[in-house]
């Protein structure tokens, strides 16, 4: 689910550049991270121009390991190899294969996964505050682990 006013916000200082959002930093220590992963991926319209233009150039210089590669992955070194800059958002998406996040965590714009109706249905009410979060759980109630 993406929540489209929410990517605005998150992209307003960035509307005019040349850029693309790496939203995961899952593994800091490898050569491969930050990069652009999962489920949502970000780019300003300039970024995919750039690509449009110079895509050929990825295909060329990369050779033939991009067929073992996911599109994030391939987008990732693609747009670096083009000269697209990176904004590093790790707060972008929630969705327990980075960072996780929760529903009706605000600064989020975009869920995943969620595989049926219902699941949905409740992160989408939680994030637009239809309803509220149950509360947390209180460690100091010895009852409530009985």
């Amino acid at each position: 689910m993406i929540l489209p006013d929410r990517v605005r916000n998150h992209m307003r200082d960035h509307i005019l550049e040349n850029v693309y959002v790496v939203n995961c930093n899952a593994f800091p220590s490898s050569p491969n991270f930050p990069m652009m992963y999962g489920s949502v991926e970000v780019y300003s319209y300039k970024a995919i121009d750039t690509y449009a233009r110079n895509m050929g150039l990825c295909f060329e210089d990369m050779g033939m390991m991009i067929k073992k590669w996911g599109e994030d992955y391939f987008m990732t070194h693609c747009l670096d190899h083009i000269g697209v800059g990176r904004i590093s958002d790790f707060a972008s998406v929630g969705d327990n294969v980075c960072t996780g996040g929760s529903c009706s965590d605000a600064y989020f714009s975009a869920f995943h996964p969620f595989k049926t109706v219902d699941a949905w249905q409740n992160c989408f009410d939680l994030a637009i505050g239809k309803i509220t979060p149950p509360p947390p759980p209180d460690y100091s109630d010895p009852n409530q682990w009985r």
